[in-house]
């Protein structure tokens, strides 16, 4: 799956960048303080801990296929400290299920909601979760 220009412009209007795999060959890039996979290829998780700083975090959400392996640098996630984080998304049919749900009122999603924020809330409410607070946040763009 290649670039698609509509996601990469509406990425970066919420403040993600996009680099180039020959920039990171070269080493032209700063790194990132956290990455996100969306493509569930192997390769692209493989390089993802090599795109963030010290201590920065990737998350894993794009899937990989069942049996899937994936080798990563032991010695640069130990010593760079950089967590690598799975998060598991339903199928398109889940989702339209919930939505409904959603929007008939048969499910009210309040009880679940920690709190609400901009997107400059964002790193507040990981630090929340990772301590175990909450189960959901909602997050707005800055204007």
């Amino acid at each position: 799956m290649g670039r698609r220009p509509e996601r990469a412009a509406l990425a970066g209007r919420v403040g993600a960048r996009w680099v180039a795999a020959s920039d990171v060959e070269a080493g032209r890039f700063e790194p990132a303080d956290a990455a996100v996979d969306a493509t569930g290829d192997p390769a692209v998780w493989t390089r993802l801990p090599s795109l963030v700083r010290h201590g920065g975090e990737v998350l894993l959400f794009g899937g990989c296929a069942p049996g899937t392996s994936v080798a990563f640098d032991a010695e640069r996630l130990h010593y760079a400290e950089i967590s690598l984080i799975g998060a598991f998304h339903s199928t398109p049919a889940e989702a339209r299920e919930a939505i409904s749900l959603l929007a008939s009122g048969r499910v009210d999603p309040t009880p679940l909601v920690a709190g609400r924020g901009r997107l400059s809330d964002l790193p507040r409410f990981l630090e929340a979760q990772a301590r175990g607070e909450g189960v959901r946040y909602v997050v707005s763009a800055d204007s």
